[in-house]
């Protein structure tokens, strides 16, 4: 049979009729229903991509990709959503399950990914912002600097012109939006002192040894020469990097620099022992040490694990 479309990729009831392909045999075992009204061959792979072209099939009024959608899309840091977010300009709004069509008052600025039309970068942060809490916001805005999508005066000028519900929000968290984070970890652990009330570490802290090798630290106080590093699982998994850094950080103690490794566990399950070895270091190494807030307990998942 000589199809006028790829099987593959999504296609409509209507599509399939014109080509010869009935209902009944879209019931069947070769062909499999992403949303009511749109089908795909029943052994095709489905990814991100496709499902959302399905739903912007399904949903006929969409007509862009928006929210956590848009920021998977654009290979930025956001939680999974159990739906396809799309946007519309359109006052009438298609009821699809397991898709949730945003009404845009205006056309938002629009750029292309994996084939979709989806909100610019700064847009998405900024539709984001308003429902993500501070930290994850702010992983969500550095993770879109870091992939070279937007920047941070760019997300704070369009946080300003933010009006109505959410808008606060929005314009706080751009303003914690930092070039340097590598990871959404490492923006979560650059929050946890900040929330807390110390001074913001700075990121990627340039370090030059003895013998003139430069290291990287994730961030750190350079006043007081205390380094804090994320070592993620990949440390763990890759012998050669583990061995890498442990050298890296003799180096670095070398140079009368106290390094803090925090790991993902103890992030999430232990931040406030994690506050605690950061404020008890910069104790040690002269800061002066505001009273500490609590702001950083909401944020935080594990924040029932109290600072001794």
């Amino acid at each position: 049979m000589n199809l006028p479309f790829d099987l593959t990729e999504p296609f409509t009831v209507a599509q399939a009729a014109q080509a010869g392909i009935t209902r009944n045999m879209l019931t069947g075992a070769r062909y499999r229903r992403l949303f009511p009204g749109v089908y795909v061959a029943g052994d095709a792979p489905v990814s991100l991509p496709s499902l959302t072209g399905a739903a912007l099939l399904a949903a006929d009024c969409a007509e862009f990709v928006s929210h956590q959608t848009a920021a998977k899309l654009l290979g930025a840091a956001v939680a999974d959503s159990a739906v396809i977010h799309l946007g519309t300009t359109a006052k009438h709004q298609s009821i699809v399950p397991g898709v949730h069509v945003h009404r845009f008052s205006t056309r938002p600025n629009l750029t292309t990914a994996a084939g979709l039309a989806v909100t610019a970068p700064a847009h998405t942060f900024v539709d984001l912002a308003r429902v993500l809490d501070l930290v994850d916001a702010v992983a969500l805005g550095d993770s879109l600097v870091h992939r070279g999508l937007t920047t941070p005066s760019q997300l704070t000028l369009l946080a300003r012109a933010r009006q109505g519900p959410g808008a606060r929000a929005v314009r706080t968290a751009a303003s914690y939006v930092r070039v340097g984070a590598q990871s959404p970890r490492e923006s979560r652990l650059r929050m946890l002192p900040v929330l807390a009330g110390l001074p913001e570490p700075e990121l990627q802290i340039e370090v030059i040894d003895r013998s003139g090798r430069r290291r990287f630290l994730d961030m750190g106080y350079r006043k007081w020469r205390v380094g804090i590093e994320y070592d993620g699982r990949h440390h763990v998994e890759r012998a050669e990097q583990w061995e890498a850094d442990i050298l890296r950080r003799e180096d670095v103690e070398s140079e009368s620099w106290h390094l803090i490794s925090v790991t993902g566990r103890q992030l999430d399950a232990q931040p406030g022992q994690v506050l605690s070895r950061i404020v008890t270091a910069v104790q040690r190494a002269g800061m002066t040490v505001p009273p500490l807030r609590d702001t950083w307990r909401v944020c935080f998942p594990g924040y029932q694990s109290l600072i001794a």
